[in-house]
């Protein structure tokens, strides 16, 4: 049944589905960022020079602090 007073409470809790969404999303976003840089990392231990970064994994570096 409609109830006006109710429809407040059900748009608040809308807003909370819809940011429990959002936070897992850049949650996902921050883990991948942080590990697609564990590989580059590791080859600049190994080899000691910063020649073959991949620019790749530049990008989704950014792209997690952009987002």
């Amino acid at each position: 049944m409609y109830n006006p007073q109710n429809l407040n409470e059900c748009e608040k809790e809308k807003r909370k589905k819809h940011r429990g969404t959002i936070d897992v999303a850049m949650t996902a976003v921050g883990l991948v960022a942080s590990v697609s840089s564990i590989p580059q990392v590791i080859k600049l231990f190994e080899t000691q020079t910063v020649e073959g970064i991949s620019l790749a994994t530049q990008i989704i570096a950014l792209s997690a602090v952009v987002a």
